[in-house]
């Protein structure tokens, strides 16, 4: 991907709580609940595109890791959630409470997020606060742009 191609992609900043975090970055929880999401997905996995999301741990004021979601599922509250709630690291009394009677919406990881090297502050994604629960991140930004640079940079010295 080139810094062209990153114009072509939604880019999100995600709250998430610390703990759930590292479980993405270790593999161990491969889905991501939300009671919403950006309409923009529908259209990117549809077409195959990754939706890549900044992730900013509760409380923080930075960036600290970055995952690719590559399918979208809306699930229905009274569904069975079992397996759902197992690849999301958690109970299926915890996933129907979070959700309530509303649908839910389960997000999933391409492979397992990456922790960055060091945080990078907030203000420099172009939102100058950490969002309640996601928000939309200008694929234009210099954030992104310099974000897919470092990318491709990592990649060309493998």
């Amino acid at each position: 991907m080139t810094v062209k191609d990153i114009r072509n992609i939604t880019a999100v900043a995600l709250s998430i709580k610390r703990k759930y975090m590292d479980k993405l970055i270790s593999g161990e929880k491969t889905v991501e609940i939300r009671k919403s999401s950006p309409v923009r997905l529908f259209g990117e996995i549809a077409q195959g595109r990754a939706v890549v999301a900044y992730l900013i741990p509760s409380g923080s004021k930075c960036v600290e890791a970055v995952a690719a979601f590559g399918r979208f599922d809306i699930f229905d509250p009274n569904a069975d959630l079992e397996r759902l709630a197992r690849r999301a690291c958690l109970t299926t009394d915890a996933l129907r409470a979070y959700i309530g009677e509303a649908v839910g919406h389960a997000w999933h990881l391409l492979r397992p997020a990456e922790r960055f090297v060091r945080p990078i502050p907030l203000s420099l994604t172009g939102i100058h606060h950490a969002p309640q629960s996601w928000q939309y991140i200008d694929r234009n930004s210099e954030f992104c742009i310099t974000m897919e640079n470092l990318r491709n940079k990592k990649e060309t010295q493998q």
